[in-house]
């Protein structure tokens, strides 16, 4: 089992839980952690029982990114799929930052 965080639109998270590439179930709401546990409450399996988590790594909003990648990074590290900083995922923003002056 999969569990993949789409948090490309900051207030509008999609977590699904995967069976291959059937999905079991599907949530939205704000935080991939609290809809994490929902799945793994209606599902009735365990932390243990996924096998890893994957983030829809496409651009969307910087903060909503960061929240994901935040999220499966620590679920993998719980799960021990982090053996080295190569499995670290980092959110894939698009293009460089626009960060504009500072008005006075």
């Amino acid at each position: 089992m999969i569990i993949t965080i789409d948090s490309r639109i900051r207030d509008s998270v999609i977590v699904e839980l995967k069976d291959g590439n059937k999905t079991v179930l599907k949530k939205v709401g704000s935080d991939p952690v609290d809809l994490t546990k929902e799945i793994l409450e209606e599902a009735s399996i365990k932390l243990e029982n996924v096998d890893k988590f994957e983030l829809i790594n496409l651009p969307g909003s910087f903060t909503g990114l960061k929240i994901g990648a935040s999220a499966v990074n620590a679920f993998n590290y719980a799960l021990g799929n982090i053996k080295s900083d190569k499995d670290i995922v980092l959110p894939n923003y698009g293009s460089e930052p626009n960060i504009s002056q500072r008005k006075s």
